[in-house]
Formats: structure tokens, C-alpha cells, sequence
């Protein structure tokens, strides 16, 4: 028994000394306490907290060696204890230290235990393990502080790039000029205002249906070659808006790498209607130039030929005066006075190209023509050529009357519905509409030659085959034609309408298609003048003078003209003296006073016509005129009818007109 009580002391006596072992060797404070926390047990690591040894520990109260530490200690261990008292343990209770280093942090994890004294009491102790997380508390100070940083570097980078993206945005939102912006799945992700206000609202919309209005993306898209890093610079019309873009796509990295592209529209569509109107003007100009060549010209050419078929005209006239009533020659006579007259018409259309046909206008309705055309010999010989085609009419102008020469009007109606009815053919049925209406031009081009006002549109539809797009351009130009020898006329009828239109401060133009053509004659509208209607210029041969004996001077350079023209006048009963030159005819009248000059314009070389009046006014003021030219009313023929008592008229002329010519200057009132 007594060597098993020893046996036993033993072992008791190896495990104290192996406790006591652990509580030295471990780094973590080890103290064991009563319930009245009295140390009954401290280790050295706790003994040094305070630099003393455990016998200086033992029997003492943890309260006086807790006061050493930062805050309200006791409190602490005071809620520790009840802790414990209720559950048993307690855990991560934490004390501060305060030492000549600097403050130590220890996290107290407890528990009770029941201990028997020798008077075989049982008392509850408490073991208590202070672990040093001093290290971990300044590692954990440190990552706060640096995460406190961090969230801070964030926070400022985050407010960098929201003022960055809000002045990206509002920069975009800004601009003239349209962009957006849309990720390669061609989901847009912003529009800016002005390309909003082109293409409307664009929320939640592919690319392609917001402005292509398509259900697939365009055959023609850019994602591939943009989103590989290229920068592609491109036009684009719209037709859904009617604009010309100029684009540009770069791409660009969305949220999370996302690959975006940013497009950049600018609205070019006014600089492509200016470069299409530039080019068109000068179209327009070279045109112009081209016609005023051709018209001066043909004004050369018609002032000669005309003062031949004065000769053509004239000598037939006296010969049918002279000739039998019976005579085999008459009708020979009459034929080449009729070749003479048909010959004159085509040097009046070359007058036409020359422009100035049309200097005499007077107002006129124009809806009285087109009805008076209608129903004239002319279109019913056209209707008898065609009797497939109908010809209908639709007046709806309100404001119907314009300053024109009415003549010419007529002619280029008379050309514009016999072209119409050779597109639509003899073989074939159609219909021709001659129409009426006012239009208000607000604004025009530089090649219009119209200003802004009210016109009368005068249009001529028909329904045949159209003219071919490549011949459009070409169709105002002299003898541009397909007419049909023998039938049609010289070639000249298109020119003559748009010298015509030019000569009224109008236009012409054409439409046309494979459905038909259409030509509209813009006149602008007299709106204060009264019409009058076309008066019949046929006259009737002057039998008798109303002016017997008086005196004409004859002034003309070609001396055929001046034996036709002489041997006219003296039929009529008028005394005709002659001169062939400016400087015979002042030499002449300075000696001998004469009723009336009859001088042409074109007297070069020397004094023209207009220089031979204004001399002959300083010696005779009041002295009448009749001025005659193969060409219309040039300036100089202008020039010399606002001198004095004076008239006008064409080569060539017949015996009746220059016999009413005559007479009507002479029975002129001063």
C-alpha cells in the first residue's frame, strides 16, 4: 500500500513538473485565478508583462496587476468571470498594455475548472490563456489603413472617371455633328442629340433597324474591319431622311473589354447640292455659251439670207402686178413667191436661236391661245396626221395672262405638241395634254435665270415612249433631232422654245420617262395688264397709196435690195431716191429734204444705220424712219427707235407689208 501511495506521489509528482514545463515554455500568458481572482498560478511569459517572478504573482489579487492596463480592466474581467459563470468559457476577450514600446494587445480566451484542496473542498478556478496578437492587431491597423487608401484612391479614381465619362458624354451630346456608339453585337448604346433629331428616339434598338429600318445587319457593315482596329472613313445617303454623312468609325473598348465603336455623322447633303448645283451651273454656263455662239451665227447667217429673199420675196409680187390675169407664168411666179415666204419662216427661226425674237411682248392670255391653237388649221392638220391621239386640255390657271410675243408663244406650243404626237406615232394610241396652272416660284438657282414671283406653267404631256436619258441634256440644241424629212420641221424647235423662254425671263424644262414626256414653259404672271388676242397678220395686198407723191429716201448697201425695194415703193406711188452707203445718204439729204428715210442698220464699212439717223435728226429734228434689218430688233435698231419718228421693220418683207409699213409711219401724228 505504502509503495503504491509513493508509486502514485511519483507520478504526480512527473506530471507537475511537465505542467510546469508547458506553462514556462509557452509563449502565451498562462494564469490560473480563484473565484475572488487571486493568482494561484502565473507562468513566466505573464510575469513578464509586469517584470517580476511568479512568486511575486502567486497569492496576489489580478485586479492590482490588471490596473496596469489600458481602459476599464476590471470591468472587462468582471464580464469575463460572469461569462464564464453562465457558459463555462469565454473567448477573444481583448486588454490593451500599455509599455515603454508601445501598446500590446492580448486576446483572452477562459474557462473554469473545479479544483480540490487538501480539506477535500471544492473550489471553481478559472485558467485563462492571454494570447499577444499585437502583430496581428498592427498587421490588421495596417491593412485597414491601406484599405482605407485604397477605398479613398478608388473613390477619387471612380469621381476622375465619372467626370471624365459625364464630359465624354456631354461633349458628344454637345456636338453638332451626330455620333453614337454601338457594341459589336450592333446594340446601340447612344445616340447624341443631333443625330436623334434626324433619325428619332433610339432606346434598346439594333443599328441596323434604327437606320436602315432592316430586321438582319447591312451587307455593307464595318464591324469587321473596325473592330479589327481599323479607322474607315466612308459617305452615306440616307434615303430614309434624304442626307449625305460623312462617317467616320474607330472603335473603341466598353465595359469589360467589350469591343464598341464610336461613329461620327456630319451632315454634308448641303455641300453635295452645292457641288451638284456648281456642277450644273456650269453646265448651265457652258450651255449658254454654246447656244450664244450658235445664235450668233445663225444671226449672221439669217441678216444675208434674208436680204437675199428680199429680192425672192419682192420680184415676184411686181412681176404677178405686171403679168396677165391669163398668163401660163402666174403660177410659176406664185410658187417662187411661196418658196421666198416658206425660206423667210426658216430664217426666223435662225433669228429665234439668235435671240431677240421675242424684245416686242405685250400681255396675252395664254389660256385663250392654247384654246385658240386647238382649234386652229394647224393642229386640226396634225390631228388629221394622227388620228390615234387624243388631244385634251386642262386650263386651271387662275392668273392667265403674261407679257409675251404671242407669235412666238404660239410657234413654240405648235413644236412642242407636233414632237409629241411623232413620239407617240401614227401607229400607236396616246393622248397629248396641253395644261395650265400657277405655281409660286419661292426661291430659284443661279442657273434658273427665273427671280421669285408667280408664273403661269404652261405644260405639254404626252404618254409615248419617253426620250432616253443620255439625249435629255442634248435636246435644246440646234438640229439635235429624229424628225421625219418631209413631214416635220427644220430641227430648230427646241432650240427656238428655250431661246424663246430665255427671251421672257422664263424656263423650259423636261421630264421624261418610259411613261412619256413632259415640257413646262414657265411665264411670269402679268398680273396688272390687260390681254389682248393675236391679230391676223395676213394682210391684204395694198391696192392704192394713201400717201401719192411723197418722198423716200432708200439707204441700203446691197443694190438688189435697193431695185426690189425701189420698184415696190414706186408701184405704191411713192418718189424713191437711193443711196448705197451712210456717208451718200447724209451727202444726199443735206441738199434734199424727204418725207420719210427707209435705212437699213448694217451699212459697215462706214457709218452704220443708227449713226446715219442720229445725223440726219440734227439736221432734220422730227425727221420719220422706218429702219429695216435682217436681223430682229438689234441694239443698234433699239437705239435708233427711241431717237425719234420712227418704226421697224423685217427683212424680208412683202409688198403689203412694207406698203402698210409705210403708210402707217407716214400717217404717224408727231
Amino acid at each position: 500500500m505504502r509503495a503504491s501511495q509513493q508509486q502514485n506521489v511519483k507520478t504526480l509528482q512527473k506530471t507537475v513538473k511537465f505542467f510546469e514545463a508547458v506553462l514556462a515554455a509557452s509563449q502565451d500568458c498562462v494564469v490560473i485565478t480563484d473565484e475572488a481572482a487571486t493568482i494561484l498560478v502565473a507562468n513566466q511569459s505573464f510575469c513578464s508583462l509586469f517584470s517580476c517572478s511568479p512568486g511575486e504573482l502567486v497569492e496576489t489579487s489580478l485586479f492590482d496587476w490588471l490596473s496596469a492596463f489600458v481602459g476599464d480592466p476590471l470591468s472587462t474581467w468582471t464580464s469575463l468571470q460572469k461569462e464564464i459563470s453562465r457558459t463555462g468559457t469565454c473567448s477573444n476577450v481583448g486588454f490593451e498594455l500599455m509599455t515603454s514600446t508601445g501598446p500590446k494587445f492580448f486576446s483572452v480566451n477562459a474557462s473554469s475548472r473545479q479544483l480540490e484542496d487538501d480539506e477535500e473542498r471544492e473550489d471553481s478556478a478559472i485558467i485563462s490563456i492571454w494570447r499577444d496578437i499585437t502583430q496581428q492587431k498592427n498587421t490588421e491597423a495596417a491593412l485597414s489603413r491601406a484599405n482605407t487608401m485604397l477605398e479613398q484612391r478608388v473613390a477619387e479614381r471612380t469621381e476622375e472617371l465619372r467626370l471624365e465619362r459625364d464630359n465624354f458624354v456631354n461633349l458628344l451630346k454637345a456636338m453638332k455633328d451626330g455620333c453614337y456608339i454601338v457594341c459589336e453585337q450592333h446594340d446601340i448604346h447612344f445616340v447624341n442629340k443631333a443625330l436623334a433629331a434626324d433619325f428619332g428616339p433610339w432606346q434598346e434598338s439594333k443599328c441596323y433597324e434604327y437606320f436602315h429600318r432592316r430586321s438582319e445587319p447591312c451587307p455593307w457593315c464595318k464591324n469587321d474591319q473596325v473592330f479589327a482596329g481599323e479607322t474607315i472613313h466612308w459617305e452615306w445617303y440616307s434615303e430614309l431622311i434624304n442626307k449625305t454623312y460623312d462617317i467616320i468609325e474607330t472603335p473603341m473598348e466598353g465595359p469589360e473589354g467589350a469591343h464598341w465603336k464610336l461613329l461620327m455623322f456630319r451632315d454634308i447633303t448641303e455641300r453635295i447640292q452645292a457641288e451638284q448645283e456648281k456642277e450644273k451651273t456650269a453646265a448651265e454656263l457652258l450651255k449658254a455659251k454654246k447656244m450664244e455662239a450658235l445664235g450668233m451665227m445663225a444671226g449672221s447667217v439669217a441678216h444675208d439670207l434674208n436680204n437675199i429673199l428680199v429680192g425672192i420675196v419682192g420680184y415676184p409680187e411686181l412681176l404677178l402686178m405686171k403679168l396677165p390675169a391669163d398668163s401660163p407664168m402666174i403660177k410659176w411666179v406664185e410658187a417662187i413667191r411661196e418658196s421666198g415666204r416658206k425660206a423667210a419662216k426658216v430664217v426666223a427661226d435662225l433669228l429665234v436661236v439668235a435671240r431677240g425674237a421675242s424684245t416686242i411682248r405685250e400681255p396675252y392670255n395664254l389660256n385663250l391661245l392654247i384654246r385658240e391653237y386647238l382649234s386652229s388649221p394647224d393642229c386640226e392638220r396634225l390631228k388629221a396626221l394622227y388620228p390615234n391621239i387624243k388631244f385634251q386640255q386642262q386650263l386651271e390657271a387662275k392668273h392667265q395672262t403674261v407679257l409675251c410675243s404671242s407669235i412666238h408663244v404660239w410657234k413654240c406650243l405648235m413644236n412642242l405638241v407636233i414632237n409629241a404626237a411623232e413620239a407617240i406615232g401614227s401607229d400607236t394610241d396616246g393622248s397629248i395634254t396641253i395644261s395650265s396652272q400657277n405655281q409660286f416660284i419661292e426661291s430659284t438657282t443661279s442657273s434658273d435665270h427665273m427671280k421669285k414671283g408667280e408664273y403661269l406653267v404652261l405644260s405639254v404631256q404626252d404618254n409615248g415612249p419617253g426620250i432616253p436619258a443620255n439625249e435629255l441634256e442634248h435636246v435644246f440644241e440646234p438640229f439635235y433631232t429624229k424628225k421625219v424629212m418631209g413631214r416635220s420641221g427644220t430641227g430648230l424647235g427646241l432650240t427656238i422654245a428655250w431661246n424663246t423662254m430665255r427671251d421672257h425671263e422664263g424656263q423650259i424644262q423636261v421630264e421624261s420617262n418610259e411613261q412619256g414626256t413632259c415640257f413646262l414653259l414657265y411665264f411670269p404672271v402679268a398680273a396688272h395688264a390687260a390681254s389682248i388676242c393675236i391679230e391676223n397678220d395676213e394682210l391684204q395686198l395694198l391696192d392704192t397709196c394713201t400717201n401719192p407723191g411723197k418722198r423716200i429716201l432708200l439707204v441700203d448697201k446691197e443694190e438688189q435690195t435697193l431695185d426690189v425695194t425701189r420698184s415696190m415703193l414706186e408701184s405704191l406711188g411713192y418718189t424713191v431716191d437711193t443711196a448705197c452707203s451712210g456717208e451718200q445718204a447724209l451727202q444726199f439729204i443735206k441738199d434734199t429734204a424727204v418725207d420719210l428715210v427707209m435705212l437699213d442698220m448694217a451699212l459697215e464699212p462706214g457709218v452704220n444705220g443708227r449713226q446715219v439717223y442720229e445725223e440726219i435728226l440734227k439736221l432734220y429734228p422730227g425727221q420719220k424712219a422706218l429702219i429695216a434689218s435682217g436681223y430682229n430688233a438689234c441694239d443698234d435698231a433699239k437705239a435708233a427707235l427711241e431717237m425719234g419718228e420712227s418704226e421697224f421693220i423685217q427683212k424680208p418683207y412683202s409688198l403689203s407689208q412694207l406698203g402698210k409699213a409705210v403708210r402707217d409711219i407716214l400717217n404717224k401724228k408727231p
